[in-house]
């Protein structure tokens, strides 16, 4: 009987430190996850909404926006450089960016979370709620621009609601759902992967395809890297 439970209270610990493990796994910034926002832009003329995905498996982020069939493919290289694939969902191809066509900031965490690290250090942390997984962190900052307000989960490193207000437009960002499916997340990496690339160095070699003049008549074929934040803090609207 001694034997039995201690059997069952070393079976019970193996359990628990599992079931913990899993949990600081699964809220682990570098673990595979998927979000979905939606974002909302109030102007004087109206109002417009947008969806947008955040994908992110090992050293790689997918930016998808499903209004267009567009996904920026981000990829971080061994020396901290950013390497990108814009993908044309419609077309099954996409453009390749090597990371010195890529103009602008090279911060990973811009890519990997939509809001750079250095941008959340620059606002006032107004208060924290929750712990562990749940974590949540209220920051706002007054600028010459506006007010910004941010709610964040730290743990996770994802925006869980944004807004941006100043005397033209107030932009407002809702974290809708998130997901941590590996077979799921794993498959759509797999595809975007699959499609056949051609380098932006190489376009003007090819304008003759009928996908790239496509592209370039839609403005879609640029070199500028694209962010929530860049590294100094500033808004980057783009989409």
């Amino acid at each position: 009987m001694k034997n039995s439970v201690l059997g069952l209270l070393f079976f019970g610990l193996c359990s628990t430190g599992s079931v913990w493990a899993e949990a600081a796994k699964t809220c682990s910034i570098e673990a595979p996850v998927v979000a979905k926002y939606k974002i909302r832009v109030e102007v004087p003329g109206g109002v417009t909404e947008n969806t947008l995905q955040l994908w992110r498996h090992n050293n790689q982020v997918a930016i998808r926006y499903p209004k267009t069939l567009v996904t920026e493919m981000w990829e971080k290289t061994k020396n901290d450089r950013l390497h990108l694939v814009k993908i044309f969902e419609k077309h099954k191809k996409g453009i390749e960016y090597q990371p010195f066509e890529i103009s602008g900031s090279h911060d990973w965490s811009v890519k990997r979370q939509l809001v750079s690290n250095e941008a959340i250090s620059k606002m006032n942390l107004i208060k924290s709620t929750g712990q562990g997984c749940n974590l949540i962190k209220n920051y706002s900052k007054q600028t010459n621009r506006g007010v910004r307000h941010l709610v964040w989960l730290e743990n996770k490193a994802l925006i869980k609601s944004y807004i941006e207000t100043n005397d033209q437009r107030t932009t407002t960002w809702t974290l809708l759902s998130t997901s941590r499916k590996q077979q799921e997340i794993w498959k759509k990496f797999s595809a975007l992967n699959s499609y056949d690339t051609v380098d932006y160095t190489d376009i003007g070699d090819n304008e003759s395809d009928p996908f790239l003049t496509s592209m370039i008549n839609f403005g879609f074929i640029e070199n500028h890297s694209h962010g929530f934040y860049d590294s100094q803090g500033n808004t980057v609207h783009k989409h």
